[in-house]
């Protein structure tokens, strides 16, 4: 590369032009190429950092880091899809496993059900409240995909099953549209 810039530069009678495109024109291209990705990282941190998220029975709020970008309430009743799975993670810092419950808006919004805290009562109650809220909307369910993760890993079921009672498992996979195991 230098050696090609270096050929166009035979020519240069300007000693100051040569010596300033030479070692100057790199350091403005990665400036450039810095300036560049620094916007978008810029977008992309204040597109998704948010102050807090709440799932109430009737919306999803979401609250910006950045306050004039606040959008109003999502009702469930505008959701538009919805992606069920649980997923099984095993590496050095142990085994975790996750309720995938990915409810898309119509204007694109995604909300995360599977790791919201209910303030009071149980998780899987006030699930129950959202997903008949986003069943009325028509939105359509279907299994969760990312990479190539298993959309219901069997380990993540069976700590789910292991966890919960009969009727909590059961109301689970209801909630989760798991399929019925294959004979």
């Amino acid at each position: 590369m230098t050696e090609k810039r270096l050929h166009h530069l035979r020519f240069e009678c300007n000693s100051a032009r040569y010596v300033r495109r030479v070692v100057l024109d790199p350091v403005l291209i990665g400036a450039a190429i810095a300036a560049f990705l620094l916007a978008i990282s810029a977008w992309v941190a204040h597109r998704e950092t948010r102050a807090y998220e709440i799932y109430t029975p009737t919306a999803y709020v979401v609250e910006p880091l950045l306050p004039w970008n606040a959008s109003p309430p999502r009702e469930w009743t505008s959701a538009v899809s919805v992606e069920t799975g649980c997923n099984h993670i095993s590496d050095k810092h142990g085994v975790k496993e996750s309720i995938i419950y990915n409810v898309t808006f119509d204007d694109g919004t995604v909300a995360h059900v599977g790791d919201g805290i209910p303030i009071n009562g149980s998780w899987l109650d006030a699930a129950e409240r959202i997903d008949g809220q986003v069943r009325a909307s028509g939105a359509t369910f279907h299994p969760w995909t990312w990479l190539w993760r298993d959309s219901y890993h069997p380990l993540c079921v069976a700590a789910l099953s292991a966890q919960s009672s009969d009727a909590a498992f059961e109301r689970l996979k209801a909630l989760l549209r798991l399929p019925e195991p294959s004979p």
